[in-house]
């Protein structure tokens, strides 16, 4: 038995694969979450009361200050296609959408390497940005950051402050 045990250690080739093993499963474990950090730069204005039923591209400036103008809020939802984090987040974002949406725009952004995350200094998904306005520089006002899966409660007291905000 002691022979077999001394053979096998001295064979290069499983001694090599025993250490590659590690690291091998490390990057099985994270091929789900590889999804969180691909990019596309698409802004869509949720205009059903799924948040993913949206329209088309359009121009995030344009659509955010003509709902500004309109004393609404913003709910700024960053994700990404395939992200875990971000299909858990779903559920949450959608129930505050249908009980909300009268009263804050929910707009969410595929993130990437567009200039909408880049303003925002979105680094990682999903991520929520409660935005109520501009400064006298023209910077939008984001009263309040959310980043990693945040619980329905979590958001629903940051909407509830923001809305006491414009009484």
């Amino acid at each position: 038995m002691r022979a077999r045990i001394d053979e096998l250690l001295g064979n290069r080739w499983l001694m090599l694969a025993l250490r590659a093993a590690p690291v091998a499963i490390a990057i099985v474990i994270m091929i789900p979450f590889i999804g969180c950090t691909e990019s596309s730069s698409d802004l869509k204005v949720a205009n059903t009361p799924e948040l993913y039923d949206a329209t088309g591209p359009v121009s995030y400036e344009r659509e955010i200050d003509s709902v500004l103008e309109q004393d609404k809020p913003v709910f700024l939802y960053f994700y990404t296609v395939g992200c875990p984090p971000c299909e858990e987040q779903k559920p949450a974002i959608n129930e505050l959408m249908r009980g909300y949406g009268e009263r804050i725009a929910f707009m969410d952004v595929l993130f990437g390497d567009s200039n909408v995350a880049m303003e925002f200094n979105v680094q990682g998904v999903p991520t929520v940005l409660l935005i109520t306005g501009k400064d006298s520089e023209g910077k939008y006002t984001v009263y309040q950051r959310f980043e990693g899966v945040t619980s329905i409660e979590t958001l629903r007291d940051g909407i509830e402050q923001v809305l006491r905000l414009g009484e």
